[in-house]
């Protein structure tokens, strides 16, 4: 197998650290940009199945890449959405890691009307199965959210849940990994952001 990893492009709230979870929120100006780059360097990649987030800024990122790729099976799953965060979700980022701070298991904290971490690392650990399961023999390609991109990683590497904070996802980057899937896939990259600042050269001197 061969499997692609990537996150979606920026948004407002990204860029002014506020929380996301599952709002339906859109790609700003450079999170357009950004998806174009990452679609321009996945161009000539094989890619046999693609699955996406079905929230608006992971389809949007996903529907750059699809545009070198016609006719490639792409499947919208709610499994890939990013964590719920509850009453949260449009709050300040750093007011959500000072409330963290003040509890004693955080990965077990789960907000009103949201999800624990551990929750979400189970669900990916479900979906990373399904993909194991259905497409050993394929190069397949996941849009999704940086919450998500960290703990699906985690599961590929067969790391503990821990190993998960140490994994860095900026918006838009590139992870790929190699290798049979009954054991431990092999990174090639992890958070491979090379193409963002490549695109952003070519465009001055466009």
């Amino acid at each position: 197998m061969k499997l692609i990893v990537v996150r979606h492009g920026q948004t407002d709230y990204n860029a002014r650290r506020i929380m996301q979870g599952q709002l339906d929120t859109d790609l700003n100006t450079e999170g357009q940009r950004q998806a174009r780059a990452l679609a321009a360097v996945l161009a000539e990649e094989r890619i046999d199945y693609v699955y996406s987030s079905d929230l608006k800024r992971a389809r949007l990122t996903t529907a750059a890449i699809m545009d070198h790729h016609h006719g490639v099976p792409l499947i919208y799953s709610e499994q890939l959405r990013e964590r719920h965060f509850g009453p949260w979700q449009d709050q300040p980022a750093s007011l959500w890691y000072e409330h963290l701070n003040t509890i004693a298991e955080p990965e077990h904290f789960s907000p009103e009307g949201g999800e624990s971490l551990l929750v979400l690392h189970s669900r990916m650990a479900s979906f990373w199965k399904m993909i194991r399961e259905r497409h050993a023999m394929d190069t397949v390609l996941i849009s999704s959210h940086g919450g998500v991109t960290r703990s699906l990683i985690t599961h590929v590497l067969d790391q503990p849940l821990s190993f998960r904070v140490t994994v860095r996802q900026d918006n838009c980057c590139l992870n790929i990994f190699e290798g049979p899937v009954d054991v431990c896939l092999d990174a090639l990259c992890i958070n491979n952001v090379a193409h963002l600042s490549v695109a952003t050269a070519n465009e001055r001197h466009a």
